[in-house]
């Protein structure tokens, strides 16, 4: 959890924003283990956390499922005091591109099989 990580993050591409925060693609940084199985990361930038972001974390660290993106790790920016959460990049984009690539219309009750599939 070194603050000098943002800075060793450039050239990203912007991917789009969630209910948590802004999420850019970046290649891995040389000195990570995980380059060889990640050359790309998605990074998580979350201002301002709260415990609901770091209860995120504590999940994802334990989340060990095909069908799950992977944690690799996480740290704040020494600037700013944001949360950066570090991610295995996923071609596909994301869950909701991926079902609509496939051509999956989701109403409540496929929702729910959906969800208890994963589980």
């Amino acid at each position: 959890m070194l603050g000098w990580q943002e800075m060793s993050y450039k050239n990203g591409q912007y991917l789009g924003c969630g209910s948590f925060g802004h999420v850019w693609k970046f290649k891995s940084l040389p000195d990570k283990s995980y380059r060889q199985s990640h050359p790309w990361i998605a990074l998580k930038r979350i201002q301002d956390p709260d415990q609901n972001a770091y209860g995120e974390v504590e999940v994802l660290k334990n989340l060990k499922h095909d069908y799950i993106v992977k944690y690799l790790e996480h740290f704040r920016c020494s600037n700013s005091g944001d949360l950066c959460i570090v991610f295995e990049f996923c071609d596909w984009g994301t869950l909701t591109d991926f079902l609509k690539v496939c051509k999956v219309e989701l109403n409540l009750s496929s929702k729910f099989e959906f969800k208890s599939f994963l589980l």
